[in-house]
């Protein structure tokens, strides 16, 4: 089922939340709640969310997990993101984590976006792929475009909710 909501002179279908009885992603999502989404990069460079999901509001810090597209040289990009690296980020055993990392090598980084890039704290090379890139952080914008599709903000990052995508409460 699908409903029309009317502002003003602008009208657009809002499509159920699959996962969350019927409500509408205005009714699921709230600016200031902290998602988890998990996707795919569009080739508009937005992220297509497939899966979303609620996580603890007390964690502030955004983190993108996925494969390194490319190196730079102050550090590289995930999920379309450039990810800058501080010099002294070690892993467990006392190693620079970002010089060893290659294109295809997947990640999980933590930090504050910083100028539309994130400035790492925290990064973990992951030895087995997850089957999704994903970005988790506090939610900075919701809005729903004139064709229905709804646009959210997760620090520097837009995402866009696939058609298709499914809710769940918490993760």
């Amino acid at each position: 089922m699908r409903a029309a909501i009317a502002i003003g002179l602008l009208i657009w279908l809002a499509a159920p939340v699959a996962g969350a009885a019927g409500a509408s992603w205005d009714q699921v999502l709230a600016v200031g709640m902290r998602i988890k989404v998990k996707g795919t990069l569009a080739a508009d460079g937005s992220f297509e969310a497939r899966k979303l999901g609620a996580k603890d509001a007390a964690d502030r810090d955004l983190e993108l997990t996925g494969p390194v597209a490319s190196l730079e040289a102050d550090g590289f990009r995930v999920n379309g993101v450039k990810v800058v690296v501080d010099e002294g980020e070690l892993d467990r055993r006392g190693r620079r984590v970002a010089e060893k990392l290659e294109p295809g090598d997947w990640v999980k980084v933590e930090g504050e976006p910083q100028g539309g890039a994130l400035l790492a704290d925290h990064l973990q090379r992951l030895r087995k792929p997850e089957k999704l890139p994903a970005v988790e952080g506090p939610l900075e914008a919701v809005e729903s475009e004139a064709s229905g599709a709804w646009l959210l903000r997760l620090g520097s990052i837009p995402v866009r909710i696939a058609k298709e995508a499914t809710w769940k409460d918490s993760e």
